[in-house]
């Protein structure tokens, strides 16, 4: 809530009645990734930032999956899940990306 308002002032002291915070997990498609990790694990994974809306859907998938429902049947194909190449250095990044960002609003660019 304090960086909403640092980000937005304008919005003055409004009452917060809800609020969600998360970091969203992507895939190199924007597919979520339907998978089973381990032996009797099934899972979705990787809503792209659409996980509200996509959990909804993956939901009755994976019931449906978990009932029986072969793999090679339902709506979403089932694969491993795979990890983003150099995925560890987003911190490294998203600093870089800031920075840029900071330097451009004090040049006034």
């Amino acid at each position: 809530m304090r960086y909403a308002k640092r980000l937005w002032p304008f919005l003055g002291n409004i009452r917060w009645t809800h609020g969600w915070n998360g970091q969203p997990a992507i895939t190199a498609d924007d597919y979520p990734n339907l998978t089973a990790p381990a032996p009797g694990l099934m899972a979705c994974i990787g809503y792209n930032g659409r996980g509200v809306a996509m959990a909804t859907a993956m939901g009755g998938e994976l019931a449906r999956w978990a009932t029986g429902t072969e793999p090679d049947i339902l709506d979403m194909p089932v694969r491993p899940a795979r990890a983003f190449p150099f995925h560890s250095l987003w911190p490294i990044g998203a600093s870089i990306r800031i920075a840029y960002g900071r330097a451009r609003n004090a040049l006034g660019i």
